[in-house]
């Protein structure tokens, strides 16, 4: 083989990996992008089998399922996020500004908090997820989770009383973007009642 037909072939080589290999920007999109069309099958190629998840300094219990499980229920609960700002801040650490917001967040009037997900990413997948809010550098994580879950036990208290089938389909159902879908559609008839 000639030597030029040899550099030829390389350099092709060379462009074609170029091709293949994303950068850390285009990864940490897909990904946001793959939660808000719950692509399971995306998410789980974008997502490191032994991925962590920390919220500030702690370090949570979340693991690969639970992420695709928790991004399944808010996709059920018709997720509108959106993305502000995604900015490269090192050789393999993407931050995203990201405004969340459901119809539970929106029932409990808890929809304007704006989030700042850093993702490390290595080897094409998301091994570290860290997650802080940036509209209130004192945030507390657990007095908010308080908060919430006050909120969410009366919301399934009055679903138990009054939907008890739908609650038993929401235990079935674990918390799955089903569950999420039945959870939405309580809301709606309870927003009508309060009314």
């Amino acid at each position: 083989m000639k030597l030029i037909t040899k550099i030829i072939i390389l350099l092709l080589l060379i462009s074609c990996n170029n091709k293949i290999s994303k950068s850390k920007i285009e990864i940490a999109q897909e990904y946001f992008e793959s939660q808000k069309e719950f692509d399971k099958s995306n998410l789980n190629k974008l997502l490191s089998d032994n991925v962590k998840v920390f919220y500030g300094n702690e370090i949570g219990t979340d693991n690969k399922e639970s992420l695709i499980k928790t991004t399944g229920f808010s996709y059920g609960l018709n997720t509108q996020n959106e993305l502000i700002k995604i900015t490269l801040t090192d050789t393999n650490k993407v931050e995203l500004t990201i405004k969340e917001m459901d119809d539970l967040t929106k029932h409990f009037e808890m929809d304007n908090v704006i989030y700042k997900y850093t993702y490390e990413i290595n080897n094409d997948v998301i091994q570290k997820i860290t997650l802080d809010t940036i509209d209130n550098p004192n945030f507390n994580y657990k007095q908010q989770e308080i908060t919430f879950n006050k909120k969410l036990n009366r919301l399934m208290e009055w679903i138990h009383e009054n939907h008890k089938d739908k609650a038993e389909l929401m235990d079935e159902y674990d918390n799955d973007y089903r569950a999420g879908k039945i959870l939405s559609e309580l809301i709606k008839k309870r927003n009508k009642n309060v009314r």
